[in-house]
């Protein structure tokens, strides 16, 4: 995850100069900025997945109960972020690069505003 997220920055310092993420919710605009630019092609999974790890990294910044972790199922074992001590998942990881791929138009804080609902709603509002 680390290279992924050197990745990223590197990208951000290339079309943005002089930014740099903050493992918080002001990551989102960046992130953003990079999407609508289309830094990353739609066939490169790993580098939509390292701007997952980005946005996973803002999402737990914005949302105190979401730890990263490892989970392991048929597909092999990847990065998730998990609500609190529920068995709640929060794939940040695809979030971004499915609808990439899929081509469809990715609006970052509305996706992030999603997941803050839904934390909210598997903790019963508690944060």
């Amino acid at each position: 995850m680390d290279r992924q997220r050197a990745h990223v920055a590197a990208l951000l310092q290339k079309h943005r100069p002089g930014h740099r993420f903050q493992r918080s919710p002001a990551d989102f605009a960046e992130l953003q900025s990079l999407v609508d630019a289309h830094v990353v092609q739609n066939m490169d999974t790993w580098g939509l997945q390292a701007l997952g790890v980005v946005f996973g990294d803002a999402l737990q910044a914005a949302n105190a109960p979401l730890a990263w972790c490892e989970v392991t199922d048929e597909f092999g074992t990847d990065p998730t972020l998990r609500v609190g001590s529920t068995s709640y998942q929060v794939n940040a990881l695809t979030m971004i690069s499915k609808r990439i791929e899929r081509g469809e138009t990715v609006d970052v804080l509305d996706l992030a505003n999603h997941v803050k609902q839904s934390v909210a709603q598997a903790t019963g509002g508690k944060q």
